[in-house]
């Protein structure tokens, strides 16, 4: 008989490893500077697929991210939408005051 070994993702927990705080870093620096940045974009930049979780580790430090989705069509005809995470305006304009 098998056993599957399943392993644990920490779901919930923030990810300390010096990869993903550098990744975070990215992140946060793409949306300090008041761009939209999606998961593609984030993979391109750094290889990483994790960009939901990183996005969510820089909410728990009070980033104010929001996201909008992005309507697409596929060429097979498929239509779909991704996140585009962004931070709003009135706070990037509170960060340029201090």
């Amino acid at each position: 008989m098998f056993r599957l070994a399943l392993k644990s993702n920490n779901m919930g927990h923030t990810d300390t490893s010096a990869k993903a705080q550098t990744h975070m870093a990215l992140i946060r620096g793409i949306l300090f500077q008041g761009r939209e940045v999606s998961a593609l974009d984030i993979m391109k930049i750094n290889g990483s697929m994790t960009a939901r979780s990183r996005v969510a580790d820089l909410k728990k430090e009070g980033l104010p991210i929001q996201k909008r989705m992005q309507p697409f069509t596929a060429a097979s005809g498929h239509r779909g939408a991704y996140a585009v995470y962004f931070l709003p305006k009135e706070y990037l304009a509170g960060l340029h005051k201090e």
